[in-house]
């Protein structure tokens, strides 16, 4: 949940901060916490299966998209984790811009203009999401991008796939048991503000129940 509510917080910070490096940091962080979600919610998948320690070991070295799909399989036999669909297609692509983040090689500025008095660039897109692939040119749309995209994928794993309320589904993402329950769900309160922005990016957390203060 600590990352949820990072990813929201740096990308609504980003918006209002006119300083464009500070702004560049801030989006980056955002998608970063996204991706940090993903992460997160795809370990406490497995932790919910309750599998032998040598088991676990071995599933935790895998990538978070396999973590997720072996927790539909051996929870749920006869569903499917569709890897054609469009939200496993969106975390895949946002997963690799995390990666160049992370293990950066070079790559090619597009220079608009340029001249000694000044000069104006942009970095290169990703195909499908149009993120950014140069660290340093993160843009407050990146981490909205990111926001949707990832809730758009959790929302497919846990509401179209599991089939899980969205009680049962904080059970699971806000639990702080080793092994997750749905007996005793958590349910975080937060500001209106928030909701209202995450409302007007058209960012969907339905799969989850969040209330308002």
């Amino acid at each position: 949940m600590t990352f949820l509510l990072d990813s929201i917080m740096l990308a609504m910070r980003a918006e209002t901060e006119y300083g464009l490096e500070f702004q560049n940091s801030l989006s980056r962080s955002a998608l970063l916490a996204s991706t940090h979600l993903l992460e997160a919610s795809a370990n406490t998948c497995i932790d919910a299966l309750a599998l032998g320690n040598g088991f676990a070991n071995d599933i935790d070295r895998l990538p978070f998209l396999s973590k997720f799909e072996i927790f539909v399989q051996l929870r749920f036999p006869k569903r499917q984790f569709d890897r054609a669909r469009h939200e496993v297609q969106g975390v895949s692509e946002l997963k690799q811009v995390r990666d160049s983040f992370v293990h950066p090689k070079s790559q090619k500025t597009i220079w608009e203009s340029w001249s000694p008095e000044g000069s104006v660039s942009r970095s290169p897109r990703t195909k499908s999401l149009g993120l950014s692939k140069i660290a340093s040119y993160g843009h407050p749309d990146d981490a909205v991008r990111a926001l949707k995209v990832s809730h758009a994928f959790l929302r497919y794993v846990f509401k179209d796939t599991c089939r899980f309320s969205a009680i049962r589904v904080n059970s699971f993402l806000c639990s702080e048991d080793p092994i997750p329950t749905h007996t005793e769900p958590v349910i975080p309160y937060w500001p209106r503000d928030i909701h209202r922005w995450l409302h007007n990016h058209c960012i969907d957390l339905s799969y989850i129940k969040i209330g308002k203060v």
